[in-house]
């Protein structure tokens, strides 16, 4: 009896070693089935590289939005201001003196300057506002006196007015980049409009120079999360400026003075092609970045040189 009994308890030992050692096979098969399926994944659509500066790399998560008509992402109406409508190129002065309040408004979010990692020394004149008959085709004349190119950031109203002046910036393979239709705050308008705003001033500069800006700069250096989406779907870059002149204070030695205790290599200038000031400043603006061993490159150069890519925003109002 007692043998029989010994006979049972070691088969049921027996019996309950061989479950364990099952289980943990089977366990071992499914962890390993799991791994395999994970591995072969694909990894989702919206982890997408968007930018890289020096060796860190930016992820963030792209998301495609059509452009529909009434696109209305609305902003408090107290504050939104109605489009002003340029038609008399007169005008253009009163519009850029609101314009030239840029540095007594900050840019509501600003991407640290990169400098460029080479022996080189670079620099990317930027001018806004044009192009004017009066100022333009000066600017372009100095710079040509210089084998500089140069970045136009453009109104489409102006453009409109004044497309031959356009074809003559684009003839002489200086950037022309977008800056709206109207000159008006983006932050203060629903996202709609801001599309109309920018594609009005896309088609008018591509009319006139065949090709369609691939830079936006926001009017006052202002602009909000509609604008970078908007910046997004359309694989457009937001430029700002780390050196602004104030050439609207219409004082040719502060434009100067200005220049030369700002200026270091990788640095975006920003001026007006809408002004006497700026006429009269820049040859001296020129010799001084010349003298110093300074290589005159466009926006898209620069960011180029710097290897940043994505939409930015490149620059604060600094």
């Amino acid at each position: 009896m007692k043998k029989a009994r010994w006979k049972v308890f070691i088969g049921i030992i027996i019996f309950f070693i061989l479950s364990i050692f099952i289980f943990i096979k089977w366990t071992d098969i499914r962890l390993l089935a799991t791994s395999k399926l994970e591995s072969e994944t694909p990894i989702s659509s919206k982890d997408v590289i968007l930018g890289m500066k020096g060796q860190n790399v930016v992820q963030k998560d792209t998301i495609v939005i059509p452009v529909k008509e009434n696109d209305q992402i609305e902003t408090d109406p107290s504050k939104t201001e109605p489009i002003v409508e340029l038609d008399d190129p007169d005008e253009v002065s009163e519009n850029n003196d609101n314009h030239e309040q840029d540095t007594e408004k900050s840019s509501e979010k600003e991407e640290s300057i990169v400098e460029i990692n080479n022996e080189e020394k670079y620099v990317a004149l930027t001018f806004d506002d044009g192009p004017t008959p009066d100022f333009t085709p000066q600017i372009l004349e100095i710079l040509k006196n210089y084998d500089a190119k140069a970045t136009f950031f453009m109104l489409g109203v102006q453009v409109k007015q004044h497309p031959q002046i356009v074809q003559q910036v684009a003839d002489a393979d200086h950037e022309i980049g977008n800056h709206t239709q109207n000159h008006v705050d983006l932050t203060k308008i629903s996202s709609g409009e801001i599309r109309e705003e920018l594609t009005k001033s896309n088609q008018q500069i591509k009319e006139a120079s065949g090709d369609a800006p691939s830079l936006i700069r926001p009017p006052f250096g202002v602009y909000n999360n509609n604008l970078e989406q908007i910046a997004s779907e359309n694989n457009t870059s937001i430029i700002m400026w780390s050196v602004d002149t104030r050439d609207w204070e219409r004082n040719p030695s502060y434009v100067v003075d200005t220049v030369k205790k700002k200026v270091k290599s990788g640095s975006i200038v920003l001026m007006h092609d809408t002004k006497h000031t700026t006429v009269e400043a820049l040859p001296e603006v020129m010799n001084y970045l010349k003298k110093n061993g300074y290589q005159f490159v466009t926006v898209s150069e620069l960011l180029a040189l710097q290897t940043l890519n994505g939409i930015g925003p490149f620059y604060g109002n600094k």
